[in-house]
């Protein structure tokens, strides 16, 4: 309930990363507050 006041990590492929990235920053969390690592296999 109060996501946008948290950090949020997630490692991925490129697509998906920006497919959460976008969902992240609908439901308001900061930009400042998402991370990401790339993984591809």
């Amino acid at each position: 309930p109060d996501i946008e006041q948290h950090d949020v990590f997630m490692c991925g492929p490129a697509g998906f990363a920006q497919g959460v990235y976008e969902a992240l920053r609908g439901a308001g969390v900061p930009a400042r507050r998402i991370h990401h690592e790339s993984f591809e296999m």
